[in-house]
C-alpha cells in the first residue's frame, strides 16, 4: 500500500523517542563540559573579590593614618595578652573608612569588646572582612569557648588577620 505524500508529511512531523533521547544526551554532555569552566570562572571572581577586600582594607588603614596621624592598633588589652578583655582594634578603627560608619558609631570606645554595649558591632557581618572563598566563615556568628575573658561571647568571624606586634610589654629575661 502506497502512502500519499500528505500522509508521509504528517507522520514525519514529530520526533521519535530515540531522536529526543540523543538530543537530551548531547545537551547533558555539553552541560557537563561547561560546569567545570563555570566553577573556574566563579573561583577566579572569588579570588578577585578577596584581593579587592585586601586593597580596601589597606586603603582604609592608610586613610586612618592620614586622618588621625597614626596607624590603627592591632589590638588593645589592659594586661597580659589573651588573659584580659580587649578593647578596640584595627578592624573596628577602619570601619568609617570602608563605609561602615554606622557600625563604628555604635561601638563604645569606653567599654570592652566583650561588653553588652558592644554586642551589636561585635556580631555584625561586614562583607569587606569576608573572602567568598573562605568556606570556614559561612556568615555565621561563632561563640567563644567557655573559658577565658571572652567566654560564651558571640563574634562574627573574619577571613583576615593582622599582626599587632609587641608594645609596652616587658619580656622576662632570656625571652
Amino acid at each position: 500500500m502506497k502512502l500519499s505524500p500528505s500522509c508521509r508529511e504528517q507522520r514525519r512531523i514529530a520526533f521519535t523517542l530515540i531522536e529526543l533521547l540523543v538530543v537530551i544526551a548531547i545537551i547533558a554532555v555539553l552541560i557537563g563540559l561547561l560546569v567545570p569552566a563555570v566553577q573556574k570562572v566563579r573561583e577566579a571572581a572569588n579570588r578577585m573579590q578577596c584581593a579587592n577586600n585586601l586593597k580596601q582594607m589597606a586603603l582604609a588603614v592608610q586613610s586612618h593614618h592620614d586622618s588621625k596621624g597614626t596607624l590603627p592598633p592591632g589590638g588593645i588589652t589592659e594586661g597580659v595578652c589573651c588573659a584580659t578583655q580587649s578593647k578596640t582594634n584595627w578592624a573596628i578603627e577602619i570601619l568609617p573608612f570602608i563605609e561602615q560608619d554606622a557600625i563604628y558609631k555604635r561601638y563604645d570606645q569606653n567599654s570592652f569588646n566583650e561588653a553588652a554595649a558592644n554586642q551589636f558591632p561585635r556580631e555584625q557581618a561586614i562583607k569587606t572582612y569576608t573572602c567568598p572563598s573562605d568556606a570556614s566563615i559561612g556568615g555565621k556568628v561563632i561563640s567563644m569557648p567557655n573559658s577565658g575573658p571572652g567566654s560564651g561571647i558571640n563574634y562574627m568571624p573574619s577571613s583576615y588577620r593582622a599582626v599587632s606586634g609587641r608594645a609596652n610589654i616587658t619580656a622576662p629575661l632570656g625571652w
